[in-house]
């Protein structure tokens, strides 16, 4: 049986266990303190790879992912991984398979999914504002990075319009890896989307409000699905959403791929000279200067 070689965050020591029982034989290299988890582990991904490595995935971003992401694919190990790579000009392409080498979990968010197909009743109208709220803050800057790069592009396929406006602002606060980070996003329709990146350790669990000409649709990070108020005023769960991280690691397992699933697209927003290492330089500037940048 080969092996999976995961790069996980303390905080998510649940997907590594959940792991344990999809994928079996795992050796996990913790991003910094060890997750309370009884499985093999290794200090660093060049100690990990070992004959019998088949796959790797990496569920939070290092500060040496892309030399490790290279190591693993010239090793032969197919890798995935949660977020956007440095340095990674193919937008997460890997031309030899046509498959992604990077996905965006929030894209299997039940909440997010009920809230697109609501958002295309005609009752609904026109989306005018979208507010997004994550953790995702506390692990530094690349975590932070990650967070806002999905909220983003969930921002522009949730709306469906063109950006004109992006404007980002940091604040640092203690403990150092701490960081507040918000974008002020605006279309060329005069819409307008704010997404915020709160200091919390799990990036996929997500507020939303989306305001249209016709009403408006929230969501809450708290809400895991659908429930029974009883008689007696006790709660009885009926059904409840996989955690988008979750469902976004089922997917890789049983596909193979990194692939999501598929939305209409934002038409302008991709074509834009934006891209996740535009992002990952603004936010690093922000972060040291404390000043508000232009990112459109």
């Amino acid at each position: 049986m080969t092996t999976m070689v995961v790069v996980a965050s303390a905080a998510q020591a649940k997907h590594v266990r959940h792991l344990q029982r999809v994928a079996g034989n795992l050796t996990v290299v913790w991003c910094s303190k060890r997750g309370k988890v009884d499985v093999d582990h290794a200090a660093s991904i060049g100690d990990a790879i070992t004959p019998g490595v088949g796959q790797a995935l990496f569920l939070a971003p290092t500060s040496t992912l892309s030399a490790d992401v290279a190591r693993c694919r010239q090793s032969g190990i197919d890798v995935r991984v949660a977020g956007p790579i440095p340095g990674d000009r193919d937008m997460g392409l890997n031309e030899a398979a046509a498959q992604p080498l990077w996905g965006e979990p929030w894209r299997h968010d039940g909440q997010w999914c009920r809230l697109l197909t609501a958002r295309r009743r005609r009752a609904f109208g026109v989306g005018v504002f979208y507010r997004r709220v994550s953790g995702g803050g506390s692990g530094g800057a690349l975590s932070t990075w990650w967070a806002l790069w999905h909220g983003m592009t969930e921002s522009a396929l949730t709306l469906g319009q063109p950006f004109e406006q992006i404007r980002l602002n940091v604040t640092r606060v203690a403990p150092r890896r701490g960081w507040h980070a918000t974008l002020h996003i605006r279309s060329t329709t005069g819409s307008s989307a704010l997404v915020g990146v709160t200091p919390q350790p799990d990036a996929d669990l997500v507020d939303r409000m989306l305001v249209g000409t016709g009403g408006s649709l929230t969501t809450q990070a708290t809400d895991t699905g659908s429930v029974l108020i009883r008689r007696d005023a006790t709660i009885q769960p009926i059904d409840s959403d996989a955690h988008p991280l979750s469902a976004w690691i089922d997917s890789v397992c049983q596909t193979g791929h990194a692939m999501d699933p598929p939305v209409p697209p934002a038409e302008g927003f991709e074509t834009r000279a934006l891209g996740p290492d535009d992002l990952l330089t603004a936010l690093r500037r922000a972060g040291r200067d404390g000043k508000t940048i232009d990112l459109l």
